[in-house]
């Protein structure tokens, strides 16, 4: 553990980025993250937002807001991560609740992933086992891009009930007043893409 907290820079006074605070900024209902740092939850803060953090599945009982910011892969506090093959394996075991939760919000939610390259294995396995279950009734599911997909990704996400949102001509119409599109660094043109989203 302290290894992983050496190699990413735990101790470095790492802060929210712009990205962090153009989610927040979107006001979802409850965030999923499956990062370990607590930046999400420090942007969530510095924008007034209230959301219960649950870091394991006993926090869920003392949720004192009914949104949550669910750290699927654990926390840096909690040293709790879901990092080795065989925590991916056996998460079912390890994290019911956490996982019940998910499948839950997959049911009944319109889930946009963001920085997300749906390349996990758990967050496969809940949107799969939803989709499954619900067929035509899984309800719509978005993946920001910062480029755009091809073919075989395309195929892959419709399969999924995924839809990507990419850069179009309507968001380069709505960058256009500011800077061109491609003189943006992909930070930047996210966070542009959010604020066209919202």
């Amino acid at each position: 553990n302290e290894i992983l907290r050496e190699l990413v820079g735990y101790h470095n006074g790492l802060r929210p980025n712009p990205i962090h605070n153009e989610i927040v900024n979107i006001n979802p209902f409850h965030i999923v993250t499956t990062n370990y740092d607590d930046l999400i939850e420090r942007a969530a803060i510095n924008k007034n937002n209230v959301f219960t953090v649950i870091k394991r599945d006993k926090d869920l009982p003392y949720a004192i807001s009914d949104r949550f910011i669910i750290k699927m892969h654990g926390d840096w506090e909690e040293m709790n991560f879901v990092f080795k093959e065989n925590d991916y394996l056996n998460y079912t075991n390890n994290h019911p609740l956490i996982e019940s939760f998910i499948k839950g919000l997959f049911s009944s939610n319109l889930i946009l992933f963001v920085g997300y390259s749906f390349s996990d294995y758990n967050l496969k396995q809940i949107a799969n086992w939803v989709k499954d279950i619900l067929g035509k009734n899984f309800q719509p599911s978005y993946l920001f891009l910062d480029n755009q997909a091809n073919q075989h990704q395309e195929l892959y996400f419709k399969e999924r009930g995924i839809t990507p949102i990419v850069y179009s001509p309507e968001i380069s119409a709505y960058l256009s007043d500011t800077k061109q599109t491609d003189d943006l660094d992909i930070d930047e043109r996210s966070r542009k893409t959010y604020d066209f989203l919202k």
